[in-house]
């Protein structure tokens, strides 16, 4: 795991604008996760989740190889987007990410003990406002209908989603 922790620190370097950083559980420690939201809690819009998600999003552990811009080759380690040169050393080089939307938001809950509301805010209303999409992020009118549904609240496994008002993606399942 990396764990460095520099980039946490600009939360208290600068007191505006989003905090933007990939919760994974391996980017950054979990003490400074916690810590990032308890000094963002007064003003919750600022913390952002992202994915940082390269091609190799939601796959489990294989051998495949991926490819992260012209020439990286990164394979998939212990649940890490790893660089394949570094995979052998003793503290490998993370490549991006492999996070998907759900588990960043799992993970802030495990990690913040955050709720859920909370969690998807970070990862729905609050990137959309950070990147100046006012119509995205919420269920409310003048919103745009791009809209997620989670099979319950603890795991948020996707069921079915939609864009722009019309079903795009759906496993047929029954809601809890």
């Amino acid at each position: 795991k990396s764990g460095k922790s520099g980039a946490a620190f600009t939360v208290w370097e600068n007191p505006v604008g989003p905090l933007e950083k990939v919760f994974d559980g391996s980017h950054l420690r979990s003490v400074l996760v916690r810590n990032v939201w308890q000094v963002t809690h007064a003003k919750p819009e600022r913390f952002v989740l992202f994915t940082d998600a390269m091609s190799a999003k939601g796959v489990a552990d294989q051998s495949a190889v991926f490819t992260l811009g012209k020439d990286m080759k990164v394979v998939i380690h212990n649940g890490n987007a790893i660089l394949e040169n570094t995979l052998h050393e003793k503290k490998p080089t993370l490549a991006g990410s492999i996070l998907t939307m759900p588990k960043a938001a799992r993970t802030l809950i495990r990690i913040t003990r955050c709720s859920t509301a909370e969690a998807l805010l970070a990862g729905s209303f609050n990137p959309a406002q950070a990147l100046g999409l006012h119509k995205k992020g919420l269920i409310a009118p003048g919103f745009d209908a791009d809209l997620v549904l989670f099979n319950n609240s603890h795991n948020l496994t996707v069921t079915t989603t939609w864009r722009q008002g019309s079903k795009v993606y759906s496993t047929n399942t029954t809601y809890e």
